[in-house]
């Protein structure tokens, strides 16, 4: 019986940053997004307003940043008179800058909401984005809110902390069918990750996909990163590495030995970094 040694694709991961919740359909309908592409910005006052972001907070007289041990707020940090901070949350007297972190709001602090205009801009851009997402899994792509995963697949059943200071949350439809696991950033997908044949790209590249298909959807893979000044060297038959559409792809790879009699085995991994 010959015997076949062949590379294959084995899972994949999606990393990139994002940004806190809106809701950017009601907003998107406001504005006729056709002309959007994805890649502009929005100015408020001369700063970007960010997708998630709700307003910002211009400190008057000294006050502190703090993070709530459950009900219990915890000054981490003192804000002084002239700073400013995009604001993408609330809970009740204070307001929310990301990451966790809150403000109280009082006499101390002045806040302001940009224009419903300019919230449908940003609306649109990122509609546009996640239209031309580079890979999705079951509908799902980087920047989508919980909501529509929760939609989908209902609370998360485990909670792990991941290497880059979020947490992973496990979602599946029973017996690991259809397994993600999810990172939120301000409850929006900032990372995903999956073994199982959800996921979408717009090359057509997804589980069942050779290495050689890879290759030729997305051409030579990097050798290296480059950091300032610092190269990181990323070569390895492990996995192939990409840029694409300004993040960091990367294909890993395995390889089985097959009986030609039972054909291929396919799997995927992908990972992405801003």
């Amino acid at each position: 019986m010959r015997i076949i040694r062949t590379w294959f694709v084995l899972m994949l991961l999606v990393v990139s940053s994002f940004i806190p919740p809106f809701s950017f359909s009601k907003a998107a309908k406001a504005e006729n997004c056709a002309s959007y592409t994805g890649n502009e910005k929005v100015l408020w006052d001369g700063m970007e307003l960010k997708p998630g972001q709700i307003g910002r907070l211009t400190v008057v007289k000294k006050t502190s940043l703090v993070k709530f041990n459950g009900s219990t707020p915890i000054a981490v940090r003192t804000l002084y008179p002239g700073s400013f901070y995009r604001i993408y949350a609330f809970k009740p007297g204070y307001l929310g800058v990301g990451g966790g972190y809150y403000v109280k709001r009082d006499e101390k602090v002045k806040y302001e909401t940009p224009s419903k205009a300019k919230l449908a801009m940003v609306a649109c851009i990122q509609q546009a984005k996640r239209t031309n997402a580079a890979v999705s899994m079951n509908r799902l792509a980087i920047g989508d809110p919980r909501s529509k995963v929760e939609a989908i697949y209902g609370k998360a059943k485990r909670k792990t902390r991941n290497d880059y200071g979020l947490y992973w949350e496990a979602y599946d439809r029973g017996n690991y069918k259809d397994f993600i696991m999810i990172s939120y950033q301000n409850d929006r997908i900032a990372a995903m990750y999956t073994n199982q044949p959800i996921v979408s790209t717009k090359t057509g590249v997804a589980l069942g996909t050779p290495k050689q298909e890879v290759r030729s959807k997305y051409g030579t893979p990097l050798a290296y990163i480059q950091k300032g000044n610092v190269q990181y060297m990323i070569k390895n038959e492990e996995y192939d590495m990409y840029l694409i559409d300004g993040n960091y792809i990367t294909f890993f790879l395995t390889f089985r030995t097959l009986s030609t009699k039972i054909g291929r085995i396919f799997s995927f991994r992908c990972r992405m970094n801003p």
